[in-house]
């Protein structure tokens, strides 16, 4: 009888023994897991700072681009103002010189102070005031589109440098 009690007691041992090694692996293979899971959380932290440090320099980059860009845009506009001014100062000095032109009966065209249709300077000054009018518009819509593209390649070149591209 001893010996069914110590196979007994030997079997019940090693099943002890085994569930105990079974119980020790699997908290190694928790703790392994465990640790894996925590690597890889780092690692997303540290994607994710690296991403939004890369969106925070690229916004950065666009507001200085677009502080430029409103920049350039003031001083362009203060030069139109300036330009405007002087247009209009010299516009009515020529309207000034065509009233004293046309006031007199002996430098009118057929002699008739009166008949302003004739009168080729009158109408190659009122052609040419036409024509700078126009002139400033499209200058100022090219000047803007010139600033915006520059801005925009500016903007785009930065952002590539900062990807190494």
């Amino acid at each position: 009888m001893l010996e069914k009690s110590a196979i007994i007691s030997g079997g019940v041992g090693l099943a002890v023994g085994l569930a105990l090694g079974w119980q020790m692996e699997n908290w190694r293979k928790s703790a392994q897991i465990a640790e894996i899971l925590e690597a890889q959380a780092a690692a997303t932290v540290a994607q994710v700072r690296a991403v939004r440090a890369e969106e925070t320099r690229r916004l950065a980059e666009s507001e200085n681009a677009i502080h430029y860009a409103e920049a350039r845009i003031s001083g362009l506009e203060m030069v139109l103002d300036a330009a405007a001014v002087e247009s209009d100062g010299l516009r009515r000095d020529l309207q000034a010189w065509k009233s004293r032109r046309l006031s007199c009966p002996a430098a009118a065209p057929g002699g008739s102070p009166s008949d302003q249709s004739s009168d080729p300077l009158g109408l190659l000054i009122e052609l040419l005031g036409g024509v700078e009018g126009e002139g400033r518009r499209l200058a100022e819509y090219a000047d803007r589109l010139k600033v915006a593209g520059e801005t925009c390649e500016r903007l785009w070149d930065r952002i590539r440098q900062g990807h190494g591209g």
